[in-house]
């Protein structure tokens, strides 16, 4: 198994947040240093989230963070924990995709070849399966003919059962032995799958990856 040490920042509409993360590539985990401020850490584990101070003298936390986003309040205005549940849950799928796709539950289909941009990129839809956290059951990714992801559609279901969007993949740079993509961008998905021209949505900016290999006794 392995972990992920990331160093990056995310801009959304709904937050914007720059960090050092550490990723578990075997579950959905992940250490938020310097968040929500320097002095905290914000912990993703499956379906919980906390943040605590590094002095370990104060805690916030959430057992099921998902089940808040059905509450009024929480669709007009996000708190500090349904944020680091967001961005936790999002960024994990993203950076243990690999892994992830590999893990037993996921039902695995090849569709049909999409064209874009004078391309044609080979479709992989995916069903997740109930225990992972993440942006919808059904999504699907588009890889180009040298196998890298290029771009990524699910529906943002915190959000609303109406944010079909497409995350591209781009800049993609050798970090730890593996092609990384430095930049991504989600747009919103309108009629026949294709991508709207704006607002651009999520805006996340990765600098540095490294893949580390987790000693166990």
């Amino acid at each position: 198994m392995f972990d992920v040490r990331l160093q990056g920042r995310t801009i959304s509409r709904a937050t914007g947040s720059g960090a050092l993360v550490r990723f578990s590539t075997d579950s959905p985990r992940a250490t938020f240093e310097g968040f929500p401020r320097p002095g905290f850490q914000g912990h993703f584990v499956e379906g919980a989230v906390r943040i605590e101070s590094d002095r370990a003298d104060r805690q916030l936390s959430r057992a099921n963070a998902r089940e808040a986003f059905s509450h009024m309040s929480h669709k007009l205005k996000w708190d500090t924990l349904d944020v680091l549940y967001f961005i936790g849950y999002a960024l994990w799928n993203y950076v243990a995709t690999p892994f992830m796709l590999a893990r037993p539950g996921f039902q695995l289909r090849e569709g049909e070849p999409w064209h874009e941009g004078g391309e044609t990129w080979r479709r992989l839809e995916v069903v997740f399966p109930s225990d992972i956290p993440t942006h919808s059951r059904d999504q699907t990714f588009f890889f180009d003919e040298r196998g890298l992801l290029r771009r990524l559609d699910y529906t943002a279901e915190v959000f609303s059962r109406w944010a079909r969007s497409s995350n591209y993949c781009y800049d993609y740079r050798e970090m730890s032995g593996v092609m990384v993509p430095t930049r991504r961008k989600v747009t919103l998905r309108g009629p026949g799958g294709r991508p709207l021209s704006g607002p651009t949505m999520v805006w996340i900016q990765i600098q540095d990856f490294e893949l580390v290999e987790r000693l166990t006794a």
